[in-house]
This record gives C-alpha cells, structure tokens and sequence, in this order.
C-alpha cells in the first residue's frame, strides 16, 4: 500500500511539475493598445522600426525620448509592423513577443548616428482595430 501511494506521488508530481514548466514556456500572447509615434530614426540604415506608445504599462515597454525631445511612457520598437499600419498618430492593437537575437540579428548591421532604440518587440497580430 506505502509503496502504490509512493509511486502515485510521484507520478502526480511530475505531472504538476510539467503542466508548470509547458505553462512558463509558453505563455499567452496578451493585446495591447498603442499608438503609432513613427520611425524610431530617421536614417533608414539605423532604424530598428517604429515606436509605439503603449496605452498602459507592459513589462516590454520603457519610458523614452525621441530625437527632438518628445517624451513616451510605455514605448516599445516593432521591428515588422506591417505597413498598412505606419502612420504616426494612428491607434492599433496588437499581440507580440520580446525580440530574438536572430530576429534582431536579421535586420543587419545599424549605424550609430540614431540614439537606441525602446525595447525590440516583433509583432505576432497587428490590426486598427480593438482586439476580440
């Protein structure tokens, strides 16, 4: 009996202790509101993407200024924003994940002539649209 209760003990725990680690490793896409400030440089060899101003706080997101001085609270860098969604002052909605070394290895050599960019993010859903 001490032995069956044993192995069943064991046996539950491994299975929490894999539901845990499957649930960390992929977590859920969350939908945010932002609106698009525009290029994060002006020279198209050292812009990384453009900057969106989170509505809310995000853990991707940092305070940032840009070139002349405007200040943004929430701002990330998406890399592929798609295009149809590139205007400054325009609100989307969209899902993403922290860029990757080779997503940000893919975009090439930079320039150092444009300050550093918000965080690199790579957009996974992009609409005009609130999210569902």
């Amino acid at each position: 009996m001490k032995l069956r209760f044993l192995l069943l003990s064991v046996l539950v725990g491994l299975g929490l202790a894999f539901t845990a680690c499957q649930d960390d490793d992929d977590p859920q896409l969350q939908c945010v509101e932002a609106t698009v400030v525009g290029r994060h440089c002006a020279s198209g060899s050292g812009s990384y993407g453009f900057v969106l101003n989170l509505s809310q706080p995000n853990t991707n997101a940092q305070a940032w200024v840009d070139s002349v001085g405007n200040q943004y609270s929430f701002a990330v860098t998406a890399i592929n924003l798609p295009a149809a969604l590139r205007q400054p002052g325009k609100k989307v909605y969209f899902a993403a994940h922290q860029a990757t070394e080779s997503e940000k290895s893919a975009l090439g050599p930079r320039t150092t002539q444009c300050a550093a960019p918000p965080p690199l993010v790579t957009i996974e859903v992009a609409q005009d649209k609130p999210c569902q």
